[in-house]
């Protein structure tokens, strides 16, 4: 018959550890997912890690494990092994702590354990997404890489988001992209009516790309501008305060470079349906006459002559471009099919003539 000796049987099961309570040596209790094994008899303090990281440890790790703690909520005491949820993925505790006003601010004490998804709807500025939210964002849905808040659309925010699918928004009519009505990527306007005739009724734009630098046009400018580093364009806004443009987002706007089109050499044409879009399609523009009214010369001139021209009526002539003719606005008149360029006017003459 075997023989059993019960006092080589150490081990003494003590469930959770709980603090003033006498342990001796071969106890094991359970603290957090972990098992420990008491080396020295002695009665527990106030704190588990006490004991563990004492200069003379009662405790030594006996088996490894994880415990559930459900969501994860503020000032909780959390142990190593310690597995919650916070937003989509399942995260494990690495160090003992109580736990922050928010979840980011101690994030350093977790580790992923577990990756998933859910879905947080529209995106909002305001709301805080954690690793595995994804969120619609116009006709495109994203998935978020790091705990965030506010940091910038996710279209153009890629520290914090990924790209997860592409597709569509119907936004309804197409509108002025202001504050409530922002257009994001994905997003299919409609378009009622198309050109003076109404052509292209109902025309559908999917919006392909959005980029951080939007183009202003300034026309029927009076003056120059200065391009320089240190001056900023303003306007005066409805109250009449000078506002320097763009002041919501940083402003500091400034001209870095000057394209001129008013320079007398160029003319638009507002031509519908022409239906040449190619480099090498030509118009032939016939039978163009100016909207001043002609004159005539006062004296002879010669075809080689850069002195003054004499006019019998120089009404008109003292504005080009819609600006006062002079040596930075060159005015320029035809005199039997030759084009001649002046930068001055007196009330018969104009002088500096070039021929052009």
């Amino acid at each position: 018959m075997a023989e059993f000796k019960l006092g080589r049987i150490r081990f003494i099961w003590k469930d959770e550890w709980s603090s003033s309570t006498t342990y001796y040596k071969d106890d094991v209790v359970r603290y957090g997912g972990k098992t420990f094994i008491c080396i020295v008899g002695h009665i527990a303090q106030t704190d588990f890690m006490l004991d563990l990281n004492n200069a003379s440890p009662k405790w030594e790790q006996f088996a490894d494990g994880q415990t559930w703690k459900g969501e994860w909520t503020v000032s909780s005491v959390y142990k190593i092994n310690d597995v919650v949820k916070y937003g989509a993925t399942l995260w494990i505790c690495t160090t003992y702590h109580t736990s922050q006003a928010t979840f980011a601010a101690d994030e350093g004490k977790w580790s992923q354990f577990v990756e998933g998804l859910e879905f947080e709807d529209t995106w909002s500025g305001t709301k805080d997404y954690q690793p595995g939210d994804f969120v619609t964002y116009g006709g495109y849905s994203y998935v978020s890489k790091t705990n965030n808040i506010g940091n910038g659309h996710p279209s153009t925010n890629t520290t914090d988001w990924d790209l997860f699918t592409t597709g569509f928004k119907h936004a309804q009519d197409w509108g002025d992209d202001s504050s409530s009505e922002e257009y994001r990527v994905g997003d299919v306007v409609t378009i009622g009516d198309l050109g003076s005739s109404s052509l292209g009724r109902n025309l559908q734009l999917t919006v392909g790309e959005l980029f951080s630098n939007n183009e202003l046009i300034i026309d029927n400018v009076v003056g120059d501008f200065e391009i320089s580093g240190t001056k900023f364009l303003q306007y005066e806004n409805g109250s009449g305060t000078l506002t320097t443009l763009n002041s919501g987002a940083g402003g500091n706007v400034m001209i870095t470079s000057i394209e001129n089109d008013s320079d007398g050499l160029h003319m638009k044409i507002i031509h519908q349906n022409h239906g040449m879009h190619s480099q090498f399609n030509l118009v032939d523009i016939t039978d163009v006459t100016s909207d001043s009214l002609p004159t005539t010369l006062d004296a002879d001139y010669s075809n080689t002559s850069t002195s003054d021209i004499a006019l019998a009526d120089t009404t008109g002539f003292n504005i080009f471009e819609g600006q006062t003719v002079d040596a930075t606005n060159i005015g320029y008149i035809i005199i039997d099919g030759e084009i001649i360029s002046y930068t001055g006017l007196n009330i018969i003459k104009m002088s500096n003539i070039q021929p052009f």
